[in-house]
């Protein structure tokens, strides 16, 4: 039985072409032993059925399901948001995360009385926020954008939206009524947004330095009003909390600085001044943005409020933070209150108009208190949380009733009084270290649901018991607490924490032998196993990485895999071959003291500087046979190595200072020039020394590739600065770079005599990462360059300018080294070519990086566009020997990916292997034939394997489904069809399980774009998937992304009467259906702008809803009515005389 399943993808995907490339096979190699982070709760909610919701964020993984079950969640970025739904005993039901590669973070959730989950946060950069087999994906304005999306009870997409700016826009507050109106509060700091996600346009223009703003949006999503609060001048409102009161109305609670500031978003003016630092605030709204009452306390200092709360008669109770002395009467009276100390709680209650109720206090002489939320539960009794240090005495009133935290660090408490103010209990629980609560919610018995996040080791019973959770090590872990309505524990659960103990899996080479084995090496940390069938072949890295070497049959299953590994780590093998007989050849490196025999044996070797070259060599069942040791009192490396058909070997890399290329008894030393020289050393099959040469100048030089031809010349690419000498032998060539570093080729006979080189470059840094050659002794060059750069070394000029910080680029050179041709790729990132091999028919296949937002490749004339996912994304392209671009494929997700290795093998099947952080999936063109892997560790290897390429059969361009009327149109273009038979368009239900609807015919040899079009005349009610299936003349086949279409006003027709008026028109809409639909008629000029947008309420069967057009001027006008429910829009032109 396996221990550790440490192959996440433990079986083979076979699935149809995209490209002509199917993604034949897929892996990954990583620990299951995760690497994790501080998982913080921002937000809670109750359902009526007592089921828990929490919404925070989280870093790196974490186990969501408190109980013997994995639920692991991985962020993409630096910290992602999570969703998560718990039974009311704290049973685990469903976790979903959201992020991009920078900080997301959820704030808010809520549950409508339909069962449908909304939350709220802010996000950066770009995300997809659909849990499922959809897409959903948003994009920042600015650095950080507001979103609110809803989910079904089961954790369903039901729909996304993003509002923001170009700088920090947050939302704090979210609240739904009865009907599932959505109702949003936060901060705006950008100059203007547009807080209509749909189509119109609601721009809310900043004030102050920092504004509030409150939105309303129906149950689908859609923008219904929006107001900003705000004064000129360095002023700031910021609201935290809102609530909808039991008299129907939005009650939003927070502080502002300076003034006057008008809350009152109407014609009239209601103003609000601080007198001090900050004051608190209150505003309330009717539901249709009007403004109702509001007032403000505070005195000299800081005052602030965290919490707002209203009881069954509309009563109001505020909680938060003050200084000095304040008077909590916003009336003519004077009720202060004065701080024990720095800082202390506070509980308010008001009547709804805004009367002083009364006004508490608590605190310490020396602390610095605070409340962060309150409810108010069935009975109206208030409770609010917080967190206190030291000894604080929670009753107001005569009697003393102090609470003392853990160790003198800041701790939680929780402390309820009856409606009338009376102290009822007050409760505490907290570590050495410094504990947090954020939310508090109520289930329908008035339990107590706090949540936030603890450190260390926790008793979370209040009481007498004893309930004790740890945190690993130093990490912030976040719990749920549930206490009675008398402050008694009842349970309490939280996620799985991992501590940060990173791991990173590094795929430094591969190879594939004649009979289709293949090897892999490179480095590795923790418990992996290697093994991706039902065995078990575990290995436990000494170090943060090991060496590891491991052989896999044609089959995939594991043969052996070996290691090597010492206490100071930083091991790994960057390349590996094997010889006629199956023998096994590793190129690496090593520091310290390293046992270079992966067997019982003990053979050290001890590095002569900070890294030391090794060659390995196994037999074909893994067993030691020979080692040798290459290095000198700097840090040496080898880059690759490559065999001949003779069985010599052949490194290339750099080396420092001076370094004995023989592992015998005889000294063949080189001597660096500069900072490091490039070399290339050749060595018989026993690992006896042969030759070494070296290349290089003053300054850094190193080689990175080396590749051989039919006789035996050898050729070398890398990069150089300054001046250096490429001539081995007595004579001197030099080349001088043009900028930081140039890229160089290089040819030498079998024997180490100079040929020829040459260089590439601009005034900046260009580098050549990989050679390849065929078998005419045409040479292919592979890198990066930037700026302009002449690649043509001769008397010619063929000048390729980047498009970004770094391009990619191909190069072609004939046998004695003259210009062919060349090719750049590459946006306005950093780009960057990596590997190059060469097919039995002269195809090129170019690997490498792209931190581009897109890269793109012309095929026929046509760009070919693939997006990138994150941070740095993978990509292989199949371009033939005229240097045209036949085929591509990417690997990619939101933090970096990297490549690590290309090979093929004796059918030109194709290995592709790497590196990957958090998630990454094979082929983000459009999702087809594509697979998906997940990383619990820092980075995990990836490996897949493609089949040989074809001739492209057909390009698909766009794919959409669009409701129209009662139908759904869906719609394509494509290009470049060869061999095509047909499209066929499926629907499905839950996009998961598709059936066909409709058919068209393809063309055979259509090389332009052609759209075509299908009509579904009898689309699903709700919501329903579709995709394109397209199939080659051989039956071969590929499906396009899945799109979504909400279809649910049955038909529906609208038409306005007259077309032509005075003043007045009425819209006339024939509702088919038999329930309500909500909606909103929109009043919209001739030049696009929203005069007037009214909600609206479609009976079934006939509506006839009135409109003046008597306070517009003469003109055309458009009224627009948008079914809330499916998002369709019905528009029709009337002519205002």
């Amino acid at each position: 039985m396996r221990v550790c399943i440490t192959t996440l993808l433990s079986s083979f995907l076979f699935s149809g072409q995209l490209f002509s490339q199917a993604v034949l096979s897929a892996r990954s190699i990583g620990s299951t032993l995760a690497s994790g982070g501080d998982i913080y709760t921002l937000g809670s909610t109750i359902d009526a059925s007592g089921n828990i919701y929490l919404v925070g964020w989280f870093r790196a993984a974490v186990d969501m399901d408190p109980g013997p079950g994995v639920s692991h969640l991985i962020s993409n970025g630096s910290e992602d948001c999570f969703l998560a739904k718990y039974s009311s005993s704290g049973g685990f039901l469903w976790a979903h995360s959201f992020g991009a590669a920078n900080q997301d973070i959820c704030r808010a959730v809520e549950v409508a009385p339909n069962g449908e989950v909304v939350i709220t946060g802010n996000f950066q950069n770009s995300a997809d926020f659909d849990p499922g087999p959809g897409v959903r994906r948003l994009t920042s304005n600015g650095y950080s954008d507001i979103f609110f999306a809803k989910f079904s009870s089961t954790g369903d997409l039901i729909f996304a939206h993003s509002i923001g700016g170009t700088t920090n826009d947050n939302p704090y507050g979210l609240a739904l009524d009865a009907s599932g109106n959505i109702f949003l509060t936060g901060t705006l700091t950008s100059a203007t947004v547009d807080f209509d996600p749909g189509p119109g346009v609601s721009t809310l223009s900043k004030i102050g330095t920092v504004d509030t703003w409150v939105a309303r949006y129906d149950n689908n999503g859609n923008h219904i009003w929006s107001f900003n609060i705000g004064a000129a001048g360095s002023t700031q409102v910021n609201a935290y909390r809102m609530i909808l009161s039991p008299d129907g109305n939005l009650a939003i609670t927070g502080y502002f600085t300076g003034g006057p500031i008008d809350f009152n978003p109407g014609a009239g003016s209601n103003t609000l001044t601080s007198k001090g630092i900050s004051d608190i605030f209150v505003a309330r709204y009717n539901l249709s943005g009007a403004y109702v009452s509001g007032f403000s306390v505070g005195g000299t200092g800081t005052d602030l409020s965290y919490g707002i709360a209203a009881d069954a008669t509309g009563n109001i109770y505020i909680a938060g933070q003050f200084e000095d002395v304040v008077d909590f009467n916003p009336g003519t009276a004077v009720n202060n209150l004065t701080s024990k100390g720095l800082a202390d709680i506070f509980l308010a209650k008001y009547t709804a108009a805004g009367d002083y109720v009364y006004a508490k206090g608590i605190g310490s002489a020396t602390g610095n208190e605070v409340a962060n939320t309150l409810i108010v539960d069935g009975a109206g009794n208030p409770v609010i949380t917080g967190n206190f240090a030291g000894t604080v005495d929670f009753d107001p009133g005569t009697p003393v009733v102090n609470l003392i935290s853990n160790n003198g660090s800041v701790d939680v408490f929780v402390v309820k009084f009856t409606s009338a103010g009376a102290f009822s209990w007050a409760k505490s629980f907290g570590g050495i270290y410094n504990d947090q609560v954020y939310t508090l919610a109520k289930d329908a018995s008035n339990n107590i649901n706090i949540a936030g996040y603890f450190q260390n080791t926790v008793d979370f019973d209040p009481g007498a018991g004893t309930v004790n959770l740890t945190a690993p090590g130093s990490l912030g872990v976040s719990y749920s607490l549930k206490l009675s309505s008398t402050g008694n524990y009842v349970s309490v659960f939280t996620p799985q924490a991992y501590l940060q103990t990173p791991a990173s899996q590094v795929l430094g080479a591969t190879w594939i032998d004649a009979d289709n084995n293949y090897y892999v090496t490179g480095g590795f940390g923790k418990t992996v196993d290697f093994d991706p069938g039902p065995g078990e072949a575990s290995l436990t890295a000494i170090s943060y990485q090991d060496f590891f070497i491991a052989k896999y049959n044609a089959a995939g299953e594991l043969v052996f895999v070996k290691s090597l590994g010492n206490a100071q780590g930083g091991l790994i093998g960057n390349g590996i071959v094997t010889d006629a007989a199956g023998n096994i050849y590793i190129a690496g490196k090593f520091q310290a003291t390293l046992d270079i025999d992966p067997g019982p044996a003990v053979l050290n070797y001890s590095s002569k500087g900070g890294y030391d070259i090794f060659l390995l060599k196994l037999s074909s069942t893994g067993n030691y046979l020979g080692s040798a040791q290459i290095g000198g009192t700097g840090s040496d490396a080898v880059s690759n190595l490559v065999i001949d058909n003779a069985g010599a070997l052949y490194i290339t890399g750099q080396f420092f200072a001076t370094v004995d290329f023989d592992p015998g008894a005889a000294n063949n030393s080189l001597i660096s020039k500069g900072n490091g020289d490039a070399f290339v050393a050749k060595y018989n099959s026993n690992l006896g020394y042969v030759f070494a040469v070296q290349f290089g100048g003053t300054g850094n030089d190193i080689g990175n590739d080396i590749a051989f031809d039919n006789a035996g010349n050898l050729y070398t690419v890398g990069n150089f600065n300054g001046t250096a000498d490429f001539d081995p032998g007595a004579n001197t060539y030099n080349l001088l770079s043009a900028g930081n570093t140039d890229a160089f080729l290089s040819k030498i006979d079998k024997n180490g005599n100079f040929v020829y080189a040459m260089r590439l470059g601009s005034s900046l840094a260009d580098v050549a990462n990989a050679v390849a050659v065929d078998g005419t002794g045409n040479t292919y060059m592979g890198g990066m360059f930037n700026g302009t750069v002449d690649f043509d070394p001769g008397a010619g000029v063929t000048e390729l300018t980047s498009a970004g910080s770094g391009d990619i680029y191909l190069a072609k050179f004939d046998v004695n080294g003259n210009f062919l041709g060349a090719r750049s790729y590459g946006g306005t990132g950093n780009d960057i070519g990596q590997k190059l091999k060469l097919d039995s028919k002269g195809n090129v296949y170019l690997a490498g990086q792209y931190g581009s937002a897109q890269l793109s490749f012309d095929l026929k004339g046509t760009p070919v566009t693939f997006n990138n996912e994150g941070d740095m994304d993978v990509f292989l392209a199949v371009i033939n020997p005229s240097l045209n671009y036949l085929a591509g494929r990417t690997v990619g997700g939101a933090q970096a990916d990297i490549l690590g290795a290309l090979s093929l093998d004796a059918t030109g099947n194709i290995y592709m292997g790497g590196s990957f952080g958090s998630s990454a999936t094979i082929d983000n063109l459009t999702g087809t034939g594509s697979y998906s892997f997940s990383s619990v560790n820092t980075r995990d290897i990836f490996l897949a394997k493609f089949a040989v390429p074809e001739i492209l059969p057909v390009t698909l361009e766009k794919f959409t489904a669009v409701l129209q009327q009662a139908e759904v149109m869906i719609a394509w273009t494509v290009f470049a069809q060869l061999n095509n038979r047909q499209f066929e368009i499926e629907r499905s239900v839950d996009g998961k399980i598709f059936k066909v609807i409709g058919t068209v015919a393809g063309c055979s040899n259509c090389p332009e774009r052609i759209a075509y079009q299908f009509m579904d005349k009898q689309p699903l009610t709700g919501v329903s998937f579709y995709r394109l299936k397209q199939t080659d003349l051989d039956g071969n086949y590929t499906y396009s992304r899945i799109v979504r279409v909400s279809n649910y006003d049955n038909k529906g027709q609208m038409k306005l009467i007259p077309t032509t008026t005075t003043g007045d028109v009425t819209l006339s809409y024939l509702n088919k259906t038999n329930k309500e639909q909500p909606a909103v008629m929109r009043l919209i000029s001739s030049g696009g702008q929203i005069l007037r947008s009214t909600p609206v309420v479609l009976k079934p069967g006939a509506n006839n809803i009135p409109m003046t057009l008597m306070n517009q001027a003469p003109g055309v006008y458009y009224v627009s009515l948008l079914i809330t429910a499916s998002g369709s829009v019905q528009t029709a032109s009337v002519i205002r005389q």
